[in-house]
């Protein structure tokens, strides 16, 4: 079976690549004209690479028998400048109607999307986050995202599947971001006064959004499944849980300590956006999803954590 993967060379393209191949499927490997690509990819027999460019039809050879497509590529955060807002449209907007639309011609029977936590709410909530819970947006990045979504409902009919998928943070040890600047911190060995932090955060790894990935492109789907799907590792942890995780991955003490008046709630006013990404609450219930396909993660979070920890060690050594 052929899949094909937008934005194959990106930090979870190059996991979903490399697992979709290693489970035997023949991989269409989506990637931007100029772009870098793993070495071994030259050798694996399963990945075709296809080189994009900007032209409308672009998508034609990428699309080429493909029994379902994953889309990836988009931009993770808002860029940047005054033309912030047309990147965003551009990128997540624009790109992902024309391959809908692309899609379509080529006769592809399956799109699954990957949108965001943040077309439903910002870096933080209160209250658990489920497939019920009204969008409310509140940058322009979740704001692209969730129109991103709407253009894939068009997609569905009788004959095909369409699936958009809201992810809170995606980890691995090769992640950027929030993800990066948490397992530099967890390396550096430091004391941190984090202990007394009571969040509760949902997190992805980027193996159980693979495996996520694989189970819904590489099968048939009645079509009234199509819709949008909160996914997220079951069980959010709280900061220090996190850390300690991390630092046994990396072959380090906790070295957690509780800091009179820091705890989430106060500390959070006084916290960058980016901080609250790590800091504040964002529970994300994921039910939905996993009883409709009957899927289940292969590895529990707090070993996929503990893993990125190894992992980024070994990277940076």
């Amino acid at each position: 079976m052929r899949l094909a993967v937008t934005g194959a060379n990106g930090f979870i393209g190059r996991h979903v690549v490399r697992h979709l191949a290693d489970q035997g499927y023949q991989v269409s490997a989506g990637i931007r004209a100029g772009a870098t690509i793993p070495a071994d990819w030259h050798d694996t027999s399963g990945i075709d690479l296809v080189r994009l460019s900007e032209k409308p039809e672009q998508f034609a050879s990428l699309l080429d028998g493909a029994e379902a497509v994953i889309h990836l590529a988009g931009l993770a955060a808002v860029p940047k400048g005054n033309d912030a807002a047309q990147a965003l449209q551009a990128a997540n907007v624009d790109l992902t109607a024309a391959l809908v639309e692309a899609a379509k011609a080529a006769g592809v029977q399956r799109f699954i999307h990957l949108s965001s936590i943040r077309a439903v709410v910002g870096s933080t909530s209160s209250t658990v986050v489920t497939d019920d819970t009204p969008p409310a947006p509140v940058e322009p990045y979740g704001r692209s995202k969730l129109e991103s979504e709407r253009i894939v409902a068009t997609f569905a009919s009788p004959d095909r599947l369409a699936v958009a998928l809201r992810p809170p943070l995606v980890i691995g040890a090769d992640a950027g971001g929030n993800w990066k600047r948490l397992q530099q911190l967890a390396a550096s060995g430091l004391p941190l006064p984090f202990g007394g932090i009571a969040n509760r955060r949902s997190y992805l790894s980027v193996q159980t959004l693979s495996e996520a990935l694989a189970h819904l492109a590489g099968r048939e789907w009645p079509s009234d499944l199509s819709g949008t799907y909160c996914l997220a590792d079951p069980l959010p942890l709280a900061l220090p849980e996190v850390i300690t995780a991390l630092r046994m991955g990396m072959k380090r003490g906790g070295r957690l300590f509780f800091l009179p008046g820091l705890s989430a709630t106060r500390a959070l006013p006084v916290l960058s956006v980016a901080a609250n990404s790590l800091f504040g609450s964002l529970p994300v219930d994921s039910a939905r999803f996993f009883r409709t396909f009957a899927f289940e993660p292969s590895t529990p979070l707090a070993n996929a954590i503990e893993a990125s920890g190894a992992q980024y060690v070994a990277a940076t050594r």
